[in-house]
């Protein structure tokens, strides 16, 4: 069973105290240096001559210090490290970008979920067929949707509670579809980015004209999804999307990464699950499980599900989200973090049930790049823990790449310009 719990990560100097004016001299004597000596005159005011007492050297043996091998950081990394999201913002952009941030679950805003029975059952009978067939997928690839999924969506609508999975699903996706014919298509959103971090793909859509959020426990805690309420408001903001809008899933990696493996253990054996004995393990696997139903939720409500993850990532490998991926047959692109101005290559790959993501390719491009991990005499291989968080974030150049790619999107879709 699904039980939510929180998560956590990851004196200024006191003022002089008021001397009464009799002891300020008696103050100044006590901060002079150690090697001072106060001449008497005979006008008995002290004076003071700075003499330093010739004092023999004791001649200490120098001890030679292994030096430390410290990484050079390069102008542009340096650059970089310095550069946040919300560089350079004006004002209102600033405004807008904080409210995409900020979304909470508004317990008292009115939000009822789609039952069977409503006048668009017609269309649930046939999205109710698609999700009868992904689940006989599911139930080939170890049915790990059949076993995790019921309790996930329960934790978060207990009041879908009589029915069964396939219903669940359907009632969700039956929620947008009606929203969609209910709400002025400017109250929807037309792009959500889930697991944002810094934003930056959030920002560029913003400055590009669209509309929509940014959703991260690090913006606050309503936003972990890993609870009942901020499940419930990850799954309610892909309710009130737009038809054909970007849901751009940047999970996080770290458990699944090249780097990990030997403490998760995720290999072909255990179906890349790794060794559930350890927490990090187990809350990676929980996040994957969370993106395969969000990406296959995202699909039956025909938005552009995509998920990023580094090449080295193992998370598209584990079932349910490999028997989502492959169900939607998504299509995969490799890219490089370099060609989009970044300072270190670390390569990436994208995946999407749609080809809009093929103009995110990129052929390795040439030229230095920065380290995000060493290796030593035994092949084993120690992050930077450092270059590694800012390589997590996205460029300014990327996320504007990704912008024009939902812009454009839209517009097809829409068969008009979205405004800016």
């Amino acid at each position: 069973m699904f039980c939510p719990i929180g998560y956590s990560y990851y004196v200024p100097p006191c003022p002089l105290a008021y001397v009464p004016a009799p002891c300020v001299a008696l103050v100044q004597q006590h901060q002079q240096p150690l090697d001072t000596k106060i001449n008497k005159p005979k006008n008995n005011k002290p004076t003071i001559s700075h003499q330093k007492k010739n004092k023999p050297k004791k001649n200490k043996p120098k001890k030679n210090k292994p030096k430390k091998n410290k990484p050079t950081t390069s102008h542009h990394e340096k650059t970089l490290q310095c550069r946040t999201p919300a560089d350079n913002l004006d004002h209102a952009m600033n405004a807008k970008f904080n409210a995409a941030k900020s979304r909470t679950l508004m317990v008292t805003a009115a939000f009822t979920v789609f039952m069977i029975g409503e006048p668009l059952s017609l269309v649930a009978n046939g999205l109710r067929a698609d999700v009868a067939c992904f689940l006989a997928h599911d139930a080939l690839h170890h049915g790990k949707a059949l076993a995790l999924w019921p309790a996930l969506i329960l934790s978060a609508f207990p009041e879908l509670s009589t029915l069964s999975l396939d219903l669940m699903l359907v009632s969700l996706v039956m929620t947008c579809l009606r929203n969609r014919a209910d709400v002025n298509s400017h109250g929807l959103h037309d792009f959500v980015e889930y697991s944002a971090g810094s934003g930056m793909l959030t920002l560029q859509c913003l400055i590009a004209g669209l509309s929509g959020i940014g959703l991260d426990k690090i913006y606050n805690t309503g936003q972990d999804n890993a609870t009942s309420n901020g499940l419930r408001l990850w799954i309610k903001e892909m309710t009130v999307t737009k038809r054909g809008s970007l849901n751009w899933f940047g999970s996080q990696c770290s458990s699944f990464s090249a780097l990990c493996r030997n403490s998760a253990q995720r290999w072909p054996e255990n179906l890349y699950w790794g060794d559930e004995a350890r927490a990090f393990v187990r809350d990676g696997n929980m996040q994957m499980v969370i993106t395969a139903l969000l990406m296959m939720l995202s699909f039956w409500c025909n938005n552009v599900p995509v998920l990023e993850q580094p090449m080295s990532s193992t998370m598209p490998l584990l079932p349910p989200l490999s028997a989502a991926l492959n169900f939607m047959k998504a299509t995969r692109v490799v890219t490089w973090n370099k060609a989009f101005g970044s300072a270190s290559m670390k390569p990436l790959q994208i995946l999407s049930s749609s080809d809009i993501i093929q103009c995110l390719k990129r052929p390795k491009p040439g030229g230095r790049s920065i380290s995000l991990a060493t290796s030593d005499s035994s092949g084993a291989f120690t992050g930077n823990k450092k270059r590694l968080r800012q390589s997590q974030v996205y460029t300014e150049m990327f996320g504007r790449c990704v912008a024009d790619m939902a812009k454009a999107h839209l517009t097809a879709v829409s068969g008009s310009a979205v405004a800016v």
